[in-house]
Protein backbone atom coordinates (compact mmCIF):
# COMPACT_ATOMS: atom_id res chain seq x y z
CA UNK A 1 0.00 0.00 0.00
CA UNK A 2 2.77 2.50 0.77
CA UNK A 3 4.53 2.01 -2.64
CA UNK A 4 1.11 2.82 -4.03
CA UNK A 5 0.78 5.96 -2.29
CA UNK A 6 4.22 7.21 -2.94
CA UNK A 7 3.53 7.26 -6.92
CA UNK A 8 1.44 10.13 -6.46
CA UNK A 9 4.54 12.20 -5.45
CA UNK A 10 6.60 9.58 -7.81
CA UNK A 11 4.70 11.13 -10.67
CA UNK A 12 4.01 14.51 -9.84
CA UNK A 13 4.62 17.45 -12.34
CA UNK A 14 5.04 15.62 -15.72
CA UNK A 15 5.11 12.99 -17.93
CA UNK A 16 8.72 12.60 -16.80
CA UNK A 17 9.96 9.26 -18.16
CA UNK A 18 7.21 8.70 -20.67
CA UNK A 19 9.54 9.82 -23.00
CA UNK A 20 11.63 7.80 -22.92
CA UNK A 21 12.98 4.55 -24.85
CA UNK A 22 14.94 2.08 -26.29
CA UNK A 23 14.29 1.18 -29.95
CA UNK A 24 14.38 -1.89 -32.35
CA UNK A 25 17.36 -1.96 -34.78
CA UNK A 26 16.00 -0.77 -38.39
CA UNK A 27 17.32 -2.59 -41.22
CA UNK A 28 16.69 0.18 -43.15
CA UNK A 29 20.18 1.61 -41.54
CA UNK A 30 22.23 -0.82 -43.16
CA UNK A 31 21.86 -0.35 -47.13
CA UNK A 32 20.18 2.54 -49.65
CA UNK A 33 17.86 1.42 -51.86
CA UNK A 34 17.97 1.07 -55.31
CA UNK A 35 14.45 2.68 -55.07
CA UNK A 36 14.41 7.09 -55.85
CA UNK A 37 13.73 8.37 -52.72
CA UNK A 38 10.11 9.49 -53.19
CA UNK A 39 9.31 5.90 -54.17
CA UNK A 40 10.58 4.82 -51.18
CA UNK A 41 9.08 7.74 -49.04
CA UNK A 42 5.52 6.78 -50.25
CA UNK A 43 6.40 2.74 -49.63
CA UNK A 44 7.53 3.35 -46.41
CA UNK A 45 4.17 5.69 -45.42
CA UNK A 46 2.26 2.52 -46.97
CA UNK A 47 3.78 0.38 -44.31
CA UNK A 48 3.45 3.10 -41.54
CA UNK A 49 -0.27 2.95 -42.46
CA UNK A 50 -0.21 -0.63 -43.09
CA UNK A 51 0.70 -0.98 -39.09
CA UNK A 52 -1.85 1.33 -37.91
CA UNK A 53 -4.82 -0.50 -39.92
CA UNK A 54 -3.48 -3.76 -38.50
CA UNK A 55 -2.95 -2.42 -34.88
CA UNK A 56 -5.80 -0.25 -34.57
CA UNK A 57 -6.82 -0.63 -30.95
CA UNK A 58 -2.77 -0.05 -30.64
CA UNK A 59 -2.70 2.82 -32.35
CA UNK A 60 -6.04 4.66 -30.93
CA UNK A 61 -4.93 3.65 -27.38
CA UNK A 62 -1.90 5.97 -28.11
CA UNK A 63 -2.90 8.17 -30.08
CA UNK A 64 -6.25 9.27 -28.18
CA UNK A 65 -6.66 6.89 -25.35
CA UNK A 66 -6.55 7.49 -21.83
CA UNK A 67 -3.61 5.42 -20.36
CA UNK A 68 -5.54 5.19 -16.97
CA UNK A 69 -8.91 5.88 -14.84
CA UNK A 70 -7.17 8.94 -12.91
CA UNK A 71 -4.83 12.08 -13.33
CA UNK A 72 -2.68 13.95 -11.62
CA UNK A 73 -4.23 17.33 -11.79
CA UNK A 74 -8.22 15.45 -11.24
CA UNK A 75 -10.29 18.06 -13.06
CA UNK A 76 -13.70 16.54 -14.25
CA UNK A 77 -13.73 17.26 -18.03
CA UNK A 78 -16.57 19.23 -17.79
CA UNK A 79 -14.81 21.51 -15.69
CA UNK A 80 -12.08 21.73 -17.98
CA UNK A 81 -14.19 23.18 -20.85
CA UNK A 82 -15.77 25.59 -18.57
CA UNK A 83 -12.24 26.78 -17.29
CA UNK A 84 -11.38 26.96 -21.22
CA UNK A 85 -13.94 29.45 -21.24
CA UNK A 86 -12.84 31.00 -17.64
CA UNK A 87 -9.27 31.36 -17.62
CA UNK A 88 -8.30 31.43 -21.64
CA UNK A 89 -5.09 32.63 -20.51
CA UNK A 90 -3.66 28.59 -18.71
CA UNK A 91 -7.05 26.47 -20.78
CA UNK A 92 -7.99 28.50 -23.70
CA UNK A 93 -7.22 26.95 -27.52
CA UNK A 94 -4.96 29.45 -27.82
CA UNK A 95 -3.07 28.80 -24.67
CA UNK A 96 -3.07 25.24 -25.25
CA UNK A 97 -1.90 25.68 -28.79
CA UNK A 98 0.84 27.71 -27.36
CA UNK A 99 1.73 24.96 -24.75
CA UNK A 100 2.30 22.90 -27.48
CA UNK A 101 -1.05 20.80 -27.55
CA UNK A 102 -1.64 21.88 -31.53
CA UNK A 103 -4.82 21.65 -33.15
CA UNK A 104 -6.25 18.41 -34.27
CA UNK A 105 -9.75 18.73 -36.10
CA UNK A 106 -9.75 14.53 -35.55
CA UNK A 107 -9.74 14.78 -32.00
CA UNK A 108 -12.69 15.21 -30.08
CA UNK A 109 -10.55 17.62 -27.72
CA UNK A 110 -9.64 19.46 -30.76
CA UNK A 111 -6.29 19.45 -29.34
CA UNK A 112 -3.07 16.82 -29.85
CA UNK A 113 -2.67 15.40 -26.66
CA UNK A 114 -6.05 15.98 -24.38
CA UNK A 115 -8.01 14.00 -23.74
CA UNK A 116 -11.19 12.46 -21.00
CA UNK A 117 -10.53 9.47 -18.89
CA UNK A 118 -12.86 6.47 -18.62
CA UNK A 119 -15.62 7.24 -15.90
CA UNK A 120 -13.56 6.65 -12.75
CA UNK A 121 -15.04 7.14 -9.20
CA UNK A 122 -12.80 9.69 -7.08
CA UNK A 123 -12.35 8.55 -3.03
CA UNK A 124 -15.56 5.98 -3.74
CA UNK A 125 -17.44 8.80 -4.31
CA UNK A 126 -19.21 9.47 -7.60
CA UNK A 127 -18.15 8.59 -11.22
CA UNK A 128 -16.56 11.49 -13.56
CA UNK A 129 -14.30 11.80 -16.65
CA UNK A 130 -11.19 13.64 -15.94
CA UNK A 131 -9.28 15.46 -18.38
CA UNK A 132 -6.32 13.61 -19.21
CA UNK A 133 -2.73 13.81 -21.62
CA UNK A 134 -2.30 10.98 -24.24
CA UNK A 135 0.84 9.32 -25.25
CA UNK A 136 0.81 11.38 -28.34
CA UNK A 137 1.16 14.33 -26.24
CA UNK A 138 4.83 13.88 -26.11
CA UNK A 139 5.08 11.62 -28.87
CA UNK A 140 2.86 12.87 -32.02
CA UNK A 141 4.49 15.66 -33.84
CA UNK A 142 4.12 18.04 -36.78
CA UNK A 143 6.54 19.06 -40.41
CA UNK A 144 5.36 21.42 -42.85
CA UNK A 145 6.05 20.35 -45.30
CA UNK A 146 6.86 22.25 -49.02
CA UNK A 147 3.22 22.88 -49.63
CA UNK A 148 2.73 24.33 -46.53
CA UNK A 149 0.95 21.65 -45.10
CA UNK A 150 1.16 20.21 -42.04
CA UNK A 151 2.26 16.02 -41.55
CA UNK A 152 1.26 14.58 -38.60
CA UNK A 153 4.85 12.00 -37.09
CA UNK A 154 3.45 9.73 -35.11
CA UNK A 155 5.55 7.96 -32.48
CA UNK A 156 7.82 11.06 -32.95
CA UNK A 157 9.26 13.29 -30.91
CA UNK A 158 6.56 16.11 -30.15
CA UNK A 159 8.83 19.39 -30.61
CA UNK A 160 6.21 21.87 -29.46
CA UNK A 161 5.02 20.41 -26.59
CA UNK A 162 6.15 22.38 -22.99
CA UNK A 163 4.51 20.40 -20.20
CA UNK A 164 6.86 22.42 -17.66
CA UNK A 165 5.02 25.30 -18.97
CA UNK A 166 1.73 24.11 -18.99
CA UNK A 167 2.06 22.87 -15.78
CA UNK A 168 3.52 25.72 -14.27
CA UNK A 169 0.51 28.08 -15.56
CA UNK A 170 -2.10 25.27 -14.32
CA UNK A 171 -0.42 25.07 -10.48
CA UNK A 172 -0.20 29.11 -10.33
CA UNK A 173 -3.57 29.34 -12.08
CA UNK A 174 -5.31 27.35 -9.38
CA UNK A 175 -3.29 28.06 -6.42
CA UNK A 176 -4.59 31.38 -7.18
CA UNK A 177 -8.17 30.12 -7.83
CA UNK A 178 -9.01 27.30 -5.34
CA UNK A 179 -6.74 29.59 -2.54
CA UNK A 180 -6.23 27.88 0.95
CA UNK A 181 -9.35 26.96 1.49
CA UNK A 182 -13.57 27.04 0.57
CA UNK A 183 -14.13 29.36 2.96
CA UNK A 184 -11.39 32.21 0.94
CA UNK A 185 -13.17 35.21 -0.94
CA UNK A 186 -11.58 34.17 -3.98
CA UNK A 187 -12.58 30.22 -3.82
CA UNK A 188 -16.14 31.40 -3.57
CA UNK A 189 -15.87 33.46 -6.66
CA UNK A 190 -14.48 30.60 -8.65
CA UNK A 191 -16.96 28.43 -7.06
CA UNK A 192 -19.47 30.11 -9.11
CA UNK A 193 -17.58 31.14 -12.12
CA UNK A 194 -17.68 27.55 -12.50
CA UNK A 195 -21.21 26.32 -11.74
CA UNK A 196 -22.31 29.54 -14.00
CA UNK A 197 -20.06 27.87 -16.68
CA UNK A 198 -21.71 24.77 -16.11
CA UNK A 199 -25.29 25.81 -16.32
CA UNK A 200 -25.00 27.98 -19.38
CA UNK A 201 -24.16 25.02 -21.87
CA UNK A 202 -26.44 22.50 -23.33
CA UNK A 203 -24.50 18.83 -22.14
CA UNK A 204 -23.61 18.44 -25.96
CA UNK A 205 -21.04 21.47 -25.52
CA UNK A 206 -19.10 19.74 -23.11
CA UNK A 207 -17.89 16.48 -25.13
CA UNK A 208 -18.73 17.49 -28.58
CA UNK A 209 -20.90 15.51 -30.75
CA UNK A 210 -20.85 11.77 -30.97
CA UNK A 211 -18.82 10.65 -28.22
CA UNK A 212 -20.49 11.30 -24.81
CA UNK A 213 -24.19 10.68 -24.81
CA UNK A 214 -25.81 14.08 -24.10
CA UNK A 215 -27.68 12.27 -21.22
CA UNK A 216 -24.46 11.08 -19.88
CA UNK A 217 -22.81 14.87 -20.43
CA UNK A 218 -25.75 15.97 -18.40
CA UNK A 219 -25.54 13.67 -15.81
CA UNK A 220 -21.45 14.84 -14.60
CA UNK A 221 -22.53 18.16 -15.16
CA UNK A 222 -25.33 17.60 -12.32
CA UNK A 223 -22.59 15.41 -10.20
CA UNK A 224 -20.07 17.87 -10.58
CA UNK A 225 -22.72 20.81 -9.41
CA UNK A 226 -24.21 18.81 -6.51
CA UNK A 227 -20.33 18.14 -5.44
CA UNK A 228 -18.68 20.90 -6.48
CA UNK A 229 -17.03 21.68 -2.77
CA UNK A 230 -15.62 17.85 -2.89
CA UNK A 231 -14.74 18.47 -6.26
CA UNK A 232 -12.53 21.39 -6.22
CA UNK A 233 -11.53 20.63 -2.83
CA UNK A 234 -9.67 17.45 -4.69
CA UNK A 235 -8.55 19.80 -6.88
CA UNK A 236 -6.89 21.68 -4.73
CA UNK A 237 -5.11 19.23 -2.82
CA UNK A 238 -3.76 17.74 -6.17
CA UNK A 239 -2.35 21.12 -6.96
CA UNK A 240 -0.61 21.15 -3.45
CA UNK A 241 0.75 17.86 -3.56
CA UNK A 242 2.58 19.29 -7.00
CA UNK A 243 3.49 22.33 -6.06
CA UNK A 244 5.26 20.68 -2.89
CA UNK A 245 7.17 18.51 -5.15
CA UNK A 246 8.36 21.12 -7.30
CA UNK A 247 9.69 23.02 -4.13
CA UNK A 248 11.54 19.99 -3.05
CA UNK A 249 13.21 19.47 -6.49
CA UNK A 250 13.88 22.52 -6.29
CA UNK A 251 15.56 22.78 -2.75
CA UNK A 252 17.46 19.30 -2.72
CA UNK A 253 18.50 19.11 -6.31
CA UNK A 254 18.45 22.34 -8.64
CA UNK A 255 19.32 24.64 -5.96
CA UNK A 256 22.87 22.66 -6.01
CA UNK A 257 24.09 24.34 -9.29
CA UNK A 258 24.53 27.81 -11.06
CA UNK A 259 21.96 28.43 -13.12
CA UNK A 260 19.16 25.84 -12.94
CA UNK A 261 16.62 25.54 -15.77
CA UNK A 262 13.04 26.21 -14.84
CA UNK A 263 10.62 23.36 -13.26
CA UNK A 264 7.40 25.36 -14.50
CA UNK A 265 8.95 27.31 -17.71
CA UNK A 266 11.67 27.14 -20.44
CA UNK A 267 11.92 25.68 -23.96
CA UNK A 268 9.58 23.12 -25.33
CA UNK A 269 10.63 19.15 -25.93
CA UNK A 270 12.20 18.81 -22.86
CA UNK A 271 10.93 17.12 -19.95
CA UNK A 272 12.51 16.52 -16.40
CA UNK A 273 12.82 12.66 -16.62
CA UNK A 274 13.93 11.67 -13.31
CA UNK A 275 13.93 14.40 -10.65
CA UNK A 276 10.44 14.58 -9.89
CA UNK A 277 9.98 10.75 -10.30
CA UNK A 278 12.31 10.28 -7.15
CA UNK A 279 10.52 13.21 -5.23
CA UNK A 280 8.29 10.11 -4.54
CA UNK A 281 10.67 7.81 -3.46
CA UNK A 282 11.42 10.38 -0.44
CA UNK A 283 8.39 9.19 2.15
CA UNK A 284 10.58 5.93 1.36
CA UNK A 285 13.46 7.48 3.44
CA UNK A 286 12.29 10.34 5.28
CA UNK A 287 12.69 13.96 4.75
CA UNK A 288 16.26 14.39 6.28
CA UNK A 289 17.91 11.79 3.53
CA UNK A 290 16.36 13.47 1.14
CA UNK A 291 19.79 14.09 -1.06
CA UNK A 292 20.04 9.83 -1.04
CA UNK A 293 17.42 9.45 -3.35
CA UNK A 294 16.86 12.40 -5.58
CA UNK A 295 19.35 13.47 -7.83
CA UNK A 296 22.23 15.56 -7.70
CA UNK A 297 21.21 18.45 -9.88
CA UNK A 298 18.47 19.32 -12.70
CA UNK A 299 17.93 16.01 -15.13
CA UNK A 300 16.12 17.66 -17.89
CA UNK A 301 16.32 16.34 -21.08
CA UNK A 302 15.38 15.35 -24.66
CA UNK A 303 12.18 13.66 -25.87
CA UNK A 304 13.03 10.79 -27.93
CA UNK A 305 10.98 9.23 -30.33
CA UNK A 306 9.14 5.88 -29.69
CA UNK A 307 8.96 4.38 -32.85
CA UNK A 308 10.26 0.77 -32.89
CA UNK A 309 10.45 0.33 -29.74
CA UNK A 310 11.87 -2.79 -28.23
CA UNK A 311 9.21 -3.85 -25.49
CA UNK A 312 12.08 -5.88 -23.44
CA UNK A 313 15.23 -3.58 -24.48
CA UNK A 314 16.73 -0.83 -22.23
CA UNK A 315 14.72 3.02 -21.91
CA UNK A 316 15.05 6.03 -20.63
CA UNK A 317 18.78 8.27 -21.59
CA UNK A 318 20.48 6.09 -19.01
CA UNK A 319 19.40 2.60 -20.04
CA UNK A 320 17.40 2.37 -16.94
CA UNK A 321 14.57 1.29 -17.44
CA UNK A 322 13.60 -2.08 -18.56
CA UNK A 323 11.05 -3.20 -21.40
CA UNK A 324 6.91 -2.73 -20.11
CA UNK A 325 8.55 -0.87 -16.93
CA UNK A 326 8.96 1.71 -19.11
CA UNK A 327 5.02 1.97 -20.11
CA UNK A 328 4.22 1.79 -16.54
CA UNK A 329 6.27 4.37 -15.52
CA UNK A 330 4.61 6.69 -18.42
CA UNK A 331 1.67 5.74 -17.37
CA UNK A 332 2.15 6.86 -13.82
CA UNK A 333 3.23 9.99 -14.52
CA UNK A 334 0.23 10.79 -15.82
CA UNK A 335 -2.04 8.85 -13.84
CA UNK A 336 -0.52 9.14 -10.75
CA UNK A 337 -2.33 6.56 -8.73
CA UNK A 338 -0.66 2.86 -10.18
CA UNK A 339 -4.37 1.08 -9.20
CA UNK A 340 -5.80 3.51 -11.68
CA UNK A 341 -3.46 2.43 -14.52
CA UNK A 342 -4.65 0.36 -17.75
CA UNK A 343 -2.31 -2.39 -17.72
CA UNK A 344 -4.39 -3.69 -20.84
CA UNK A 345 -4.44 -0.55 -22.53
CA UNK A 346 -0.54 0.17 -22.25
CA UNK A 347 -0.06 -3.78 -23.34
CA UNK A 348 -1.95 -2.31 -26.35
CA UNK A 349 0.06 0.90 -27.04
CA UNK A 350 3.78 -0.87 -26.52
CA UNK A 351 3.12 -3.61 -29.12
CA UNK A 352 2.01 -1.11 -31.52
CA UNK A 353 4.87 0.89 -30.89
CA UNK A 354 6.96 -2.24 -31.61
CA UNK A 355 5.71 -2.64 -34.91
CA UNK A 356 5.40 1.08 -35.81
CA UNK A 357 7.98 2.19 -38.55
CA UNK A 358 9.83 5.53 -38.42
CA UNK A 359 8.18 8.43 -40.48
CA UNK A 360 10.11 8.95 -43.61
CA UNK A 361 12.18 12.54 -44.59
CA UNK A 362 9.11 14.08 -46.37
CA UNK A 363 12.06 16.17 -48.62
CA UNK A 364 14.14 15.44 -51.53
CA UNK A 365 17.87 13.69 -51.08
CA UNK A 366 21.17 13.74 -53.30
CA UNK A 367 20.83 10.04 -53.45
CA UNK A 368 24.62 10.05 -55.00
CA UNK A 369 25.48 11.84 -52.04
CA UNK A 370 23.46 9.65 -50.05
CA UNK A 371 24.93 6.46 -51.64
CA UNK A 372 28.50 7.91 -50.65
CA UNK A 373 27.30 9.19 -47.31
CA UNK A 374 26.32 5.25 -46.27
CA UNK A 375 30.09 4.24 -46.95
CA UNK A 376 30.78 6.71 -43.97
CA UNK A 377 27.90 5.94 -41.60
CA UNK A 378 29.17 1.99 -42.10
CA UNK A 379 32.73 3.04 -41.22
CA UNK A 380 32.14 5.80 -38.49
CA UNK A 381 28.74 5.44 -36.97
CA UNK A 382 27.56 1.82 -37.28
CA UNK A 383 29.41 0.59 -34.55
CA UNK A 384 27.24 2.02 -31.80
CA UNK A 385 23.83 3.14 -33.39
CA UNK A 386 23.82 -0.21 -35.17
CA UNK A 387 24.46 -2.46 -32.58
CA UNK A 388 22.84 -6.22 -32.81
CA UNK A 389 19.63 -6.76 -30.70
CA UNK A 390 19.84 -8.65 -27.13
CA UNK A 391 23.20 -6.96 -26.32
CA UNK A 392 23.13 -5.73 -22.30
CA UNK A 393 22.97 -2.02 -21.21
CA UNK A 394 26.76 -1.61 -20.89
CA UNK A 395 27.11 -2.35 -24.38
CA UNK A 396 24.93 0.06 -25.57
CA UNK A 397 25.47 2.82 -22.90
CA UNK A 398 28.83 5.34 -23.74
CA UNK A 399 30.08 8.38 -22.49
CA UNK A 400 31.16 10.57 -25.52
CA UNK A 401 31.74 13.82 -23.69
CA UNK A 402 28.42 14.92 -23.13
CA UNK A 403 26.58 16.89 -20.33
CA UNK A 404 27.32 14.19 -17.48
CA UNK A 405 24.03 15.69 -15.05
CA UNK A 406 21.40 13.48 -16.47
CA UNK A 407 23.55 10.86 -16.67
CA UNK A 408 24.33 10.79 -12.55
CA UNK A 409 20.24 11.17 -11.83
CA UNK A 410 19.66 7.58 -10.68
CA UNK A 411 21.87 5.80 -7.86
CA UNK A 412 21.41 2.34 -6.06
CA UNK A 413 19.36 3.44 -3.71
CA UNK A 414 16.70 5.05 -6.05
CA UNK A 415 17.10 2.40 -8.30
CA UNK A 416 16.12 -0.38 -5.96
CA UNK A 417 13.08 1.61 -4.47
CA UNK A 418 12.14 2.29 -7.68
CA UNK A 419 12.37 -1.71 -8.71
CA UNK A 420 9.99 -2.61 -5.84
CA UNK A 421 7.48 0.59 -7.02
CA UNK A 422 7.15 -1.34 -10.37
CA UNK A 423 7.11 -4.77 -9.24
CA UNK A 424 4.28 -3.80 -7.03
CA UNK A 425 2.45 -2.19 -9.76
CA UNK A 426 2.75 -5.26 -12.68
CA UNK A 427 1.45 -8.42 -12.09
CA UNK A 428 3.49 -11.45 -12.39
CA UNK A 429 0.78 -13.32 -14.42
CA UNK A 430 0.63 -10.70 -17.24
CA UNK A 431 3.64 -11.69 -19.78
CA UNK A 432 5.10 -8.01 -20.37
CA UNK A 433 5.88 -8.03 -16.37
CA UNK A 434 8.46 -10.87 -16.83
CA UNK A 435 11.44 -8.72 -16.06
CA UNK A 436 14.17 -12.03 -15.62
CA UNK A 437 16.74 -11.36 -12.84
CA UNK A 438 17.52 -7.78 -14.39
CA UNK A 439 14.71 -6.64 -13.16
CA UNK A 440 12.94 -3.60 -14.25
CA UNK A 441 15.24 -1.21 -13.29
CA UNK A 442 18.92 -0.95 -13.65
CA UNK A 443 21.15 0.27 -11.66
CA UNK A 444 24.01 2.07 -13.76
CA UNK A 445 25.92 3.18 -10.80
CA UNK A 446 28.78 1.19 -12.32
CA UNK A 447 28.55 2.58 -15.83
CA UNK A 448 26.90 6.17 -16.34
CA UNK A 449 26.52 7.72 -19.99
CA UNK A 450 23.77 7.65 -22.34
CA UNK A 451 22.55 5.29 -24.62
CA UNK A 452 23.29 5.32 -28.42
CA UNK A 453 20.01 4.28 -29.84
CA UNK A 454 18.95 3.33 -33.34
CA UNK A 455 18.79 6.38 -36.28
CA UNK A 456 15.73 5.57 -37.86
CA UNK A 457 14.10 8.70 -38.30
CA UNK A 458 16.69 10.67 -36.63
CA UNK A 459 16.11 13.68 -38.79
CA UNK A 460 12.64 13.87 -37.07
CA UNK A 461 14.36 14.15 -33.29
CA UNK A 462 16.29 17.44 -33.70
CA UNK A 463 18.21 19.00 -31.58
CA UNK A 464 20.73 16.28 -31.16
CA UNK A 465 22.28 14.74 -27.76
CA UNK A 466 20.38 13.87 -25.08
CA UNK A 467 19.67 17.37 -24.11
CA UNK A 468 18.97 18.68 -27.15
CA UNK A 469 21.42 21.49 -27.38
CA UNK A 470 22.59 21.21 -30.97
CA UNK A 471 20.21 22.07 -33.29
CA UNK A 472 21.13 20.52 -36.60
CA UNK A 473 23.18 17.26 -37.44
CA UNK A 474 25.69 19.56 -39.30
CA UNK A 475 26.50 21.27 -36.17
CA UNK A 476 26.76 17.96 -34.76
CA UNK A 477 29.22 16.71 -37.30
CA UNK A 478 31.05 19.94 -37.51
CA UNK A 479 31.63 21.07 -33.37
CA UNK A 480 33.24 24.54 -34.72
CA UNK A 481 29.72 25.45 -36.20
CA UNK A 482 27.35 24.79 -32.84
CA UNK A 483 26.07 27.84 -31.32
CA UNK A 484 26.93 28.21 -27.79
CA UNK A 485 23.77 31.34 -27.46
CA UNK A 486 20.24 30.85 -26.46
CA UNK A 487 18.42 28.94 -30.22
CA UNK A 488 14.71 28.64 -30.35
CA UNK A 489 12.98 25.15 -30.35
CA UNK A 490 9.35 24.39 -31.17
CA UNK A 491 9.53 24.89 -34.87
CA UNK A 492 7.91 22.63 -37.21
CA UNK A 493 9.96 24.32 -40.27
CA UNK A 494 12.47 22.10 -41.85
CA UNK A 495 16.15 23.19 -42.47
CA UNK A 496 16.98 20.58 -45.60
CA UNK A 497 20.43 21.56 -45.65
CA UNK A 498 21.90 21.27 -42.14
CA UNK A 499 19.01 18.70 -41.11
CA UNK A 500 16.99 20.19 -38.25
CA UNK A 501 14.07 22.33 -37.48
CA UNK A 502 14.76 25.96 -37.72
CA UNK A 503 15.95 27.16 -35.14
CA UNK A 504 18.02 30.48 -35.44
CA UNK A 505 16.15 33.51 -33.00
CA UNK A 506 16.37 35.87 -36.45
CA UNK A 507 13.86 33.88 -37.77
CA UNK A 508 11.21 33.94 -34.31
CA UNK A 509 8.69 36.53 -36.44
CA UNK A 510 8.87 34.64 -39.43
CA UNK A 511 8.11 31.51 -37.97
CA UNK A 512 5.19 32.84 -35.37
CA UNK A 513 4.04 33.76 -39.03
CA UNK A 514 3.83 30.78 -40.39
CA UNK A 515 1.34 29.77 -37.43
CA UNK A 516 3.89 28.46 -34.72
CA UNK A 517 2.61 29.02 -31.37
CA UNK A 518 5.38 27.16 -29.37
CA UNK A 519 8.49 28.37 -29.49
CA UNK A 520 10.83 29.42 -27.14
CA UNK A 521 14.60 30.12 -26.57
CA UNK A 522 16.24 27.38 -25.36
CA UNK A 523 19.18 28.28 -22.77
CA UNK A 524 22.53 26.89 -23.15
CA UNK A 525 24.07 28.64 -20.22
CA UNK A 526 21.21 26.90 -18.05
CA UNK A 527 22.76 23.60 -15.69
CA UNK A 528 22.27 20.53 -18.25
CA UNK A 529 22.48 22.14 -21.48
CA UNK A 530 25.52 22.00 -22.39
CA UNK A 531 26.28 21.28 -26.28
CA UNK A 532 29.78 19.63 -25.71
CA UNK A 533 30.28 15.85 -26.44
CA UNK A 534 30.32 13.42 -29.37
CA UNK A 535 33.09 14.67 -31.11
CA UNK A 536 35.61 17.89 -30.70
CA UNK A 537 37.61 20.05 -33.03
CA UNK A 538 40.18 19.08 -30.55
CA UNK A 539 39.58 15.70 -30.53
CA UNK A 540 37.26 14.58 -33.31
CA UNK A 541 37.59 10.07 -32.31
CA UNK A 542 35.74 7.95 -30.50
CA UNK A 543 36.39 4.28 -30.07
CA UNK A 544 33.03 2.77 -30.48
CA UNK A 545 30.74 -0.51 -29.35
CA UNK A 546 33.14 -2.61 -31.47
CA UNK A 547 36.82 -1.10 -29.91
CA UNK A 548 37.46 0.52 -33.14
CA UNK A 549 38.41 4.15 -33.30
CA UNK A 550 36.19 5.91 -35.51
CA UNK A 551 36.00 9.48 -36.72
CA UNK A 552 32.85 11.56 -35.45
CA UNK A 553 33.23 15.04 -36.01
CA UNK A 554 34.55 16.96 -39.01
CA UNK A 555 36.14 20.36 -39.61
CA UNK A 556 34.53 22.97 -42.04
CA UNK A 557 36.63 22.78 -44.93
CA UNK A 558 35.93 22.09 -48.77
CA UNK A 559 36.68 18.19 -48.21
CA UNK A 560 35.15 17.64 -44.73
CA UNK A 561 32.17 19.61 -46.14
CA UNK A 562 31.37 16.98 -48.74
CA UNK A 563 31.73 13.90 -46.47
CA UNK A 564 29.67 15.80 -43.50
CA UNK A 565 26.85 16.75 -47.02
CA UNK A 566 27.16 12.99 -47.70
CA UNK A 567 26.49 11.80 -44.46
CA UNK A 568 23.72 14.15 -43.27
CA UNK A 569 21.97 13.38 -46.68
CA UNK A 570 22.15 9.21 -45.37
CA UNK A 571 21.23 9.77 -41.93
CA UNK A 572 18.11 11.65 -43.07
CA UNK A 573 16.81 8.79 -45.33
CA UNK A 574 16.81 6.53 -42.19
Amino acid sequence: MRFRLAFGALAALTAALVCSVACKHNKAELSVSTKSWQDEVRTRRAQIEKVKAENGAGFEAMDAGSLGSATLEMIPYVVFRVLQEIEPATFGDDALNASGFFPRQDLPSGHNGIIWTDPTQAAGTFQLRYMTRTCSSCHTARVRLDDGTMRLIFGGSNTEINLHGFIGRITSTLKADLAESADAPAYQAFRKRILDGLASHEPGWFFGAGKVAPADAAKEVATVAANIDAVLGLMRTMNDRRLQSIGLLQAHSYAKVPMPPSLTGGAPGLIETSGLGSVGLVRFVGADKADTVLPPGPSKADIPAIWQIDPTGYANWDGTIRGFARALTSSMAVVGDPAKIDLTVNAKIQGFLGKLPAEPYPFSIDETARRRGEATYQANCAGCHAIPAGRKRNDLVFDVGTDPLRAQAINTLSAGLLTKVVMSICPQTQAECAFGAEGPIVDPSAHRGYVAGPLSGVWAVAPYLHNGSVPTLRQLLVPSLRTKTAFLRGSTSYNQTDGGWEWEPSKEAELRGRGVAAIALHDLREAGFSPVGHGSVADPMLVDGRGKSVRVAWSNNAADKRIVDDLIAYLLSL
